[in-house]
């Protein structure tokens, strides 16, 4: 079918679901992190309330049933979410060779409104060519009270160019904050191609 052969035509998809059964990040790296607790890691997203505020979705992007990398999954509301510094994941470094469109889903839930300015998330991506390294913000949230929901975002990329995605949740040194995030669903896909996973 049609979205099948989009789908195919894309260079790169990456859902999570078959790194489900490898320990950690599945090759994103978090030697940037200076978080006491929250990591990211893949696994499945459980929803996470506190105080009538959605802090983390119900499941995964792709189908619900599936995996996404998200910060460490929560047994209660503010056990192992981000604490005390930034939970930061760079992703392995992909080649684009044709101009194309990155596409990726992501959710952010922060509880409490302007009690840190530390507090916030950022979503970047990293990309080198021939004309040096630039840094693309896709999604920048500052200290404010924030429901977790999958959102998408996107961006052109040149032709010849390597890019890295770097994601980063943080919760300042004043405590009593809840912060979760999460990504799913990233796709590279030559222009011309619609992403199959942006709607």
């Amino acid at each position: 079918d049609e979205d099948s052969q989009t789908c195919i035509s894309c260079s790169i998809v990456e859902n999570f679901d078959k790194k489900s059964g490898l320990r950690g990040t599945g090759g994103w790296s978090t030697e940037e992190s200076t978080c006491f607790t929250g990591g990211f890691q893949i696994g499945r997203p459980t929803k996470v309330v506190s105080r009538g505020v959605v802090l983390q979705v119900n499941g995964d992007h792709t189908s619900g049933q599936g995996y996404a990398l998200f910060t460490s999954p929560n047994t209660r509301v503010g056990r192992d979410d981000v604490d005390a510094g930034a939970c930061v994941a760079t992703s392995p470094t992909y080649d684009v060779t044709d101009p194309s469109l990155f596409g990726i889903w992501y959710f952010f839930g922060q509880r409490n409104n302007g009690d840190d300015s530390d507090d916030g998330f950022k979503l970047e991506l990293l990309i080198s060519n021939e004309d040096g390294q630039t840094t693309t913000e896709l999604v920048t949230i500052g200290d404010t009270r924030h429901f977790a929901r999958w959102t998408y975002a996107s961006a052109r990329i040149p032709g010849n160019s390597k890019i890295q995605v770097r994601v980063a949740a943080t919760d300042g040194r004043k405590k009593g904050d809840f912060i979760e995030a999460g990504l799913d669903d990233m796709t590279i896909c030559p222009t011309g191609i619609s992403d199959p996973l942006s709607i």
